[in-house]
């Protein structure tokens, strides 16, 4: 009889926001000899002590981890799952205005920046003037802004598609 092995968390198709990830199995048979998993279709192979969860850390989408039992009388069976995961902010850089603008004039200031995010992609832009209501900037194009004159500071966000906010 082939070894019994099951994934029993994360839940497929799981999205985690977290720097690590536990992967619980369980595995069951009498002669079990041997434990293995791979995240890349088996080129490489990592040993484990059976029924010792799996802590995970690089970030990626769709990814895939596949959990091998191997028994005495060499029976393989294997479990599978796929998740994503992204614990990394995005890239959020401001262009202008920059302190050193030296501003004279109160109309059509330039909101010029990059945002960008290379594991789940960035979901949206939004800044604001003195902490104050958030502009929405719609496919985080760069934007102009007035205000009235004197001091003031813009506030430049941006969050991916799981949630990691950048500012």
């Amino acid at each position: 009889e082939f070894p019994r092995v099951n994934i029993t968390y994360p839940l497929n198709n799981s999205n985690f926001t977290s720097s690590s990830i536990s992967i619980n199995y369980t595995v069951q048979d009498f002669n079990i000899s041997s434990c293995w998993w791979t995240n890349n279709s088996g080129v490489n192979n990592n040993s484990i002590t059976c029924g010792t969860n799996i802590t995970y850390n690089n970030d990626g989408m769709r990814i895939n981890v596949t959990v091998y039992a191997n028994d005495t009388d060499n029976n393989r069976n294997s479990s599978s799952i796929t998740f994503n995961k992204d614990s990394i902010i995005p890239n959020l850089t401001l262009v202008k205005p920059s302190d050193n603008d030296g501003l004279t004039s109160n109309v059509s200031i330039s909101l010029n920046f990059t945002a960008s995010d290379l594991t789940s992609g960035v979901q949206a832009c939004w800044y604001n003037l003195d902490n104050t209501v958030n502009i929405t900037l719609s496919n985080c194009a760069n934007s102009t802004f007035n205000t009235s004159e004197g001091g003031h500071t813009a506030y430049l966000y941006s969050n991916d598609t799981f949630g990691n906010l950048a500012s």
